[in-house]
């Protein structure tokens, strides 16, 4: 089993300095929820695609797991997206890893109440259901789209329209929002807390159930993870 190196250079604040991406550290946002009993996710409206155990759309079968909580809506998101999604799914590809992204909804407060985290998670998963083979290319077409924090984010037109580019017809599942109740199910009740300080932040990521503080990750942390792991060192 892979295990995280102790000690990693930050590179997000090195990248915060030459203005390549945000640092996690500093415009995280943190969501608290209700203390409520966990629950297992809710036996109908699961798609197709998703795993009913863990509730992520995973690619490659890999012994390692590398789960990924995300919030369209989440800049940091995007920047993690950016900076490791490709390693990321070129390990999946490879098998080295199995990649489990779970399309949550902690920032449903940022859309003057369009909900438009939740709309867009369900948007995801409208596609996993329909063509699971696209849900990356879907996940690519959401951050390029990304709305900024604090606006009313993309209408159901506008995301029924992107996966319609990609030859993905999600218009009834969208207009009807049948995998919203999965999402909060989701959000609330799987999306494990930071053991720093019990919050709930995106992205969230787990390597094996491990979480990651984010701040530790170098540039080629993941590939030179599951090298080692793979050559057994």
């Amino acid at each position: 089993m892979a295990k995280p190196p102790v000690k990693k250079t930050n590179w997000f604040a090195i990248w915060t300095s030459i203005g390549v991406v945000v640092a996690v550290a500093a415009i995280a946002i943190v969501v608290v929820f209700s203390n409520q009993a966990a629950s297992k996710l809710p036996a109908e409206n699961i798609p197709a695609a998703v795993d009913a155990e863990t509730g992520a759309v995973t690619i490659g079968e890999g012994e390692d797991t590398v789960s990924v909580f995300v919030d369209f809506m989440c800049p940091n998101c995007k920047n993690f997206e950016t900076n490791f999604g490709g390693d990321l799914r070129d390990l999946a590809k490879d098998d080295k890893i199995s990649l489990a992204i779970h399309a949550v909804s902690i920032l449903d407060n940022a859309s003057q109440g369009t909900k438009y985290s939740t709309r867009a998670a369900n948007a995801f998963y409208c596609v996993a259901e329909e063509k699971p083979e696209l849900t990356m290319s879907y996940m690519d077409a959401l951050f390029a789209k990304q709305p900024s924090e604090q606006t009313v984010g993309l209408s159901d037109d506008r995301l029924i329209e992107l996966a319609s580019n990609l030859g993905v017809d999600i218009k009834a599942c969208q207009t009807e929002q049948t995998f919203a109740d999965f999402v909060t199910k989701q959000t609330r009740n799987t999306m494990p807390r930071n053991p720093q300080d019990n919050g709930l932040y995106t992205p969230t990521v787990l390597i094996n159930d491990e979480y990651i503080q984010l701040g530790t990750l170098t540039e080629t942390y993941f590939t030179d993870l599951f090298a080692k792991a793979a050559s057994g060192e």
